[in-house]
């Protein structure tokens, strides 16, 4: 107990210091940290507000700044025309940009137009105007540069306080000396005041200036303006007072804004250390309440470890092994009876003597022994030892060493176990010996036979000429289940209604035999023939299955290979052309039309040609074989797929029930073939397009039949791809039609009914238009305009994109060299090549050729391709890429991230921009995952130091999604149309801000007119 005493003396002492020092810190150093981040959050707080003002006013600049340069506003401060307020400046525009106030002065500071008004009432206001009047002419004594950047501050008009902006009116080429004065105004009335307040949750005063230079605090006055217009002072221990100083076009203060803060961090803060102090004296008197607690559960503790070392010691003494205790010397410390026992010994007799001397009877420990290994490794170890009693008779044992640690985690003592292991091992002797005998009968048979435990399907025993049949170790199979080697089921997804001989005879106790064709090691097919017979016990239930399988390869080999050949495709090993025929003709005889129900699938892979342009005809081959093993594995037993050749296939639904039902099989083709392909370390996609006829309606013979699946296939590829479509008249008629289509491509270029459109491209950070996209048009004198989705494909399968493509290289062009030779500021036109156009090794002579005609500087043209003719990378690319970059033509990824060229590619190659496709435009909406991918894509390319443009911009939200993304150079509808030659011009001034303008004036026209 006395030192229990002294122990919770030290510790009570050590507490209380603790506690004092924890008292002192809190209040000297805490507290001022506190006062210090209330400071600092009301000065965060009001320069919120402060920038809020500043945002506005500088959003007031722009529109003043973009107004000031109109050429309207510049004749109309002269005197012409009066109707410019009528078309520039209705009601509402006060509205829609939130102004208060518009005033025109002339050169003279006379007001030619001013008014004023409550935009959220709609209502105009009358107003003193000699304020504006008198700034107009202190303007024209200001500094002229200083009033070229326009003025703005917070002016009274009227008495009301008032954000205003003013800038010279100039003419758009800002050639011109100014001739007169816009002035723009947004009202800091108690509204907008409110909701500064609501969003920074302050109540707030806004104050003229005056009062604050009247105040008989002078003191607070040099403050304020030597705090930069901001200043928090405190006002008691509950609020800190805020001041913002507002200032006037010249610098003078005009305005504060004054708030009383709740000093809430200081208020919480000493709240806190209270309470912390508190529960702090509790937990210290708990603690000592504790303390002495354990104290004296130790002693209980020690006490009960005696209690439990006795009863240990009785049940060692109990067990039937030998147990002994040892030292890290290997001296035995204790032994327990069992042990004497088998060493016919007393247990006096073993305490104190080396272990090794008594077990071993050697004179010096070996240095691979049990209780050494599990010494060193600190886990248990074993091994088996025999030897002899005192009188003459052998023993054999096997010793287990268990290491025992020490506080620190250190083996300082090992516990060994003996146990008696004669009986065992002469049972496990008799046991081989039956093993032994087993096995050289079994290695003595011509066939291969195997024993397999019923239940666990595991094989027992094998014979040699199982072994050297599968070319494995006896260890590979003996253990494992008997379905990873033997053929009872081909394929481990197929259902579980295939004849298994060894499931048959575990079920009828009887013989059972099955015929098999299975691969070996070297990939040949060989034919077994397998008989099983069944192993009981004395309860007559099947334990065991012999299983014999004897090889009769060579007798069908011959007949297999010369079918096979003649009715099978050599790659994909599905039924051939020939052998569809043949199947088709025996469907056909089996009942008359109209009573035998049929369906002719018609595949062809969609772009299949991209996937041997891009990665080589043998990942294409190993494709092909894919899509033939997930066709097989799709349809029903009875049905039938067969290759044409290239990428088409065909599939026969016998006994097809109704439409509805081929209808299923179709949706189920689309999905398995659409699913990735995982090939040779890529990830490919692929998607088919189905046509579909039926028997006897689109055709009583399987030539006619085949044709109209075929024509309906095509329908298909027409609708989008990766869909089905149903053979009709309408189909054969869009068959006509397309074919008609092909004729007409070749004539329509030389009668010239291709033209060019222009798609603008915008830099939405200035506003600016930076570029052009020449898009192709067919305006056909009979069919009308024709969709370039329609034609650009069939001209890219009938080579027509190549005289095509260059006249639309030609036009573009001399379009641009045209619009330059007018005055119009230069730009790139871009223009859109096939990868035809690219592989040709003289497509850069053909380029230089179209320079030369139009006279277009190189840098003024932007070629761009597709990301999959990157992937081809050939010598021949390559030097085309860098002679056109030489020439200092600009290069262009189009559609980029279609999923054929990883970025890494780009290095290799001149690129100077990447064009994000439409797609990958449009899906920044679709979730989360994309928009990181498109995120993690821009700033990878911007690594690369590539520019970014996105492609196919349509709504507001694809716009404000790409510019959080940090793009912001962008083309799309939603900016503007592509425009004919003749429109163009309009944009080469406006830009985006302009066109933005010019729609909603004609939008509201619109609903004038209507």
């Amino acid at each position: 107990m006395k030192l229990q005493g002294k122990i919770l003396f030290h510790i009570s002492l050590a507490v209380l210091f603790l506690n004092l020092m924890l008292f002192i810190t809190t209040r000297v150093i805490l507290q001022d940290s506190f006062e210090t981040l209330d400071r600092d959050a009301a000065r965060q707080s009001l320069e919120k507000i402060q920038n809020t003002l500043d945002n506005e006013e500088i959003a007031l600049s722009r529109i003043a700044l973009d107004w000031a340069h109109w050429d309207d506003a510049y004749r109309f401060v002269q005197g012409e025309p009066s109707s410019f307020i009528q078309t520039n400046l209705p009601d509402s525009v006060f509205s829609d940009l939130n102004l208060n106030l518009i005033a025109f002065a002339n050169a003279s500071g006379r007001l030619v137009y001013s008014r004023v008004a409550d935009f959220s009432v709609s209502k105009s206001q009358g107003m003193d105007w000699q304020v504006i009047l008198n700034l107009a002419g202190r303007m024209k004594t200001t500094d002229p540069q200083s009033v070229a950047q326009g003025l703005r501050g917070a002016v009274s008009v009227s008495g009301q306080p008032m954000l205003l902006v003013a800038y010279p009116i100039l003419p758009s080429n800002e050639k011109a000396p100014p001739r007169g004065i816009l002035f723009l105004g947004r009202a800091l009335n108690r509204q907008r005041i409110d909701g500064l307040a609501g969003r920074s949750q302050l109540h707030l005063q806004l104050l003229p200036a005056g009062d604050l230079r009247q105040s008989a605090d002078e003191v607070l006055s040099q403050k304020l303006a030597a705090a930069d217009n901001l200043l928090v002072i405190p006002k008691d221990s509950q609020e800190n007072i805020g001041y913002l100083l507002l200032k006037d076009f010249f610098g003078r203060p005009s305005f504060y804004i004054h708030t009383e803060i709740p000093r809430k961090i200081y208020e919480g803060g000493t709240g806190a250390i209270g309470y912390f102090l508190r529960w702090n004296f509790l937990v210290t008197l708990l603690f000592g309440i504790f303390s002495y607690a354990i104290l004296h559960k130790l002693t209980m503790t020690r006490k009960k470890r005696h209690e439990v070392e006795a009863q240990c010691h009785t049940l060692v003494e109990n067990i039937s092994l030998g147990v002994s205790l040892i030292d890290r010397d290997f001296n035995i410390l204790m032994a327990n009876s069992a042990l004497g026992a088998f060493f016919k010994r007393s247990v006096s007799s073993f305490a104190g003597h080396k272990c090794f001397r008594e077990f071993k009877r050697q004179s010096k420990i070996c240095s691979d022994c049990p209780g050494v290994r599990a010494m060193k490794s600190g886990r248990p170890a074993s091994e088996e030892i025999s030897g002899r009693h005192a009188d003459g008779s052998p023993w054999l044992a096997r010793m287990h060493a268990f290491p025992v640690f020490d506080p620190e985690g250190k083996a300082n003592r090992f516990i060994e176990i003996v146990e008696d292991i004669s009986s065992q091992k002469e049972t496990e002797n008799a046991l081989r010996r039956s093993d032994q005998l087993a096995k050289t009968v079994l290695n003595s048979m011509r066939d291969a036979v195997a024993i397999i435990d019923i239940g666990s399907y595991t094989f027992a025993s094998v014979n040699r000429v199982f072994l050297e049949g599968f070319n494995m170790r006896e260890d590979d199979v003996v253990g494992h289940s008997c379905y990873e080697l033997l053929p009872q089921k081909p394929l481990p997804f197929e259902p579980n209604d295939q004849f298994c001989p060894i499931e048959e005879t575990e079920k009828t106790g009887k013989h059972a035999q099955a015929d098999y064709s299975l691969p070996d090691a070297e990939g040949e097919i060989r034919h077994i023939e397998v008989f099983t017979s069944p192993i009981k016990d004395d309860q007559g239930k099947v334990v065991q299955v012999v299983w014999v399988a004897r090889d009769v390869s060579e007798r069908k080999k011959a007949e297999q290979e010369i079918r096979h050949l003649a009715y099978h495709d050599a790659l994909t090993g599905l039924p051939n052309r020939s052998r569809l025929e043949e199947r088709l003709e025996q469907i056909l005889a089996q009942g008359q039309p109209g009573t035998q129900r049929l369906a002719m699938l018609f595949l062809d892979l969609d772009r299949f040609k991209n996937v041997n342009d891009t990665l080589g005809h043998a990942m294409g081959d190993l494709l092909l074989k894919s899509v033939a093993r997930r066709l097989r594995t799709s349809i029903r037993e009875g049905d039938m797929v067969a290759r044409l050749g290239g990428d088409e296939f065909v599939i026969l639904l016998v006994r097809a029930k109704n439409r509805q039902e081929v209808e299923v099989v179709a949706r189920k083709i689309l999905d398995i073939i659409s699913a990735p392909f995982f090939l040779d370390g890529q990830k490919i996609f692929i998607t088919t397009s189905i046509g579909i006829a039926m028997y006897p309606l689109d055709g009583e013979g399987g030539d006619i039949l085949k044709k109209s699946a075929d024509m309906a296939m095509y329908a298909a590829k027409e609708k989008g791809r990766n869909a089905y479509h149903f053979y009709s008249e309408q189909t054969e008629q869009q068959a006509l039609a397309r074919h008609g289509l092909e004729l007409d491509l070749q004539r329509g270029l030389d009668r010239g009914e291709f033209f060019l459109v222009y798609q603008p491209q915008f830099d939405l950070r200035s506003g600016e238009l930076t570029g052009v996209e020449a898009l192709l048009r067919w305006r056909h004198p009979e069919r009308g305009e024709i969709s370039p989705l329609q034609f650009l494909r069939i001209a890219e399968e009938t080579h027509m994109i190549r005289p095509l493509g260059e006249w639309v290289l030609e036009t573009a062009c001399a379009q641009n060299k045209a619009w330059q030779t007018a005055g119009y500021p230069p730009l790139r036109v871009s223009v859109n090549l096939s990868r035809h156009h690219f592989r040709d090794s003289d497509f850069g002579s053909v380029v230089d050729r179209v320079l030369d005609k139009t006279g277009l500087d190189p840098r003024y043209l932007e070629l761009e391709l597709a990301e999959s003719v990157l992937m081809e990378n050939t010598d021949s690319l390559a030097k085309t890429l860098d002679r056109l970059k030489m020439k200092g033509i600009h290069l262009t990824v189009d559609t980029f991230d279609t999923g054929y060229a990883p970025l890494r590619y780009l290095k290799y190659f001149p690129i100077d921009k990447v064009k994000l496709s439409y797609c990958v435009t449009e899906s920044v909406m679709i979730g989360q995952e994309m928009k990181e991918h498109l995120d993690d894509l821009i700033e990878k390319a911007r690594r690369l130091n590539l520019e970014i443009i996105a492609g196919g911009v349509e709504t507001m939200e694809q716009l404000d999604h790409l510019r959080a993304m940090k793009c912001f150079k962008m083309q799309g509808y939603y900016l503007e149309r592509p425009l004919s030659p003749e429109e163009m011009p309009r944009r080469f001034l406006g830009g985006l801000f302009q066109s933005r303008t010019e729609k909603r004036t004609a939008k509201k026209q619109q609903r004038i007119v209507g």
